[in-house]
């Protein structure tokens, strides 16, 4: 799809797995008002790193976590700039807002790999 046609349906969202390169996203990333990232294990992290460099690059629209994704994750999501969460069949909502509820920010070990991932460009 060409940039004019991509604006005559904007606002459009995008849904991407984990391990897309972004310099596939980034010709029409000026297009799109939402990007849905899927993760397909719990224990993929590559999810959370192209979250991290849609931020860094501008993207400011809204950013959504789908898949395999745990609560527990939680604190990680909102580091890496998500601003919402498709919430899995096996972790209703109640459970997130549990996770919500029981920490402000992100845990000493995370904050660390969070802050060794900033370093490194």
């Amino acid at each position: 799809m060409s940039p004019t046609e991509l604006t005559r349906i904007a606002p459009i969202g995008l849904r991407v797995d984990g391990n897309t390169a972004f310099d596939q996203i980034v010709p029409i990333l000026a297009y799109v008002g939402m990007v849905v990232i899927s993760f397909p294990s719990f224990r993929d992290g590559r999810g959370f790193t192209l979250a991290t460099t849609l931020r860094r690059h501008g993207f400011s629209g809204e950013l959504r976590a789908s898949g395999s994704i745990l609560p527990d994750q939680l604190a990680a999501l909102r580091q890496c700039g998500f601003s919402s969460i498709e919430t899995p069949p096996a972790h209703p909502p109640a459970q997130w807002q549990a996770a919500a509820s029981s920490f402000s920010e992100a845990r000493p070990l995370l904050k660390h790999l969070l802050a060794q991932r900033s370093s490194v460009k």
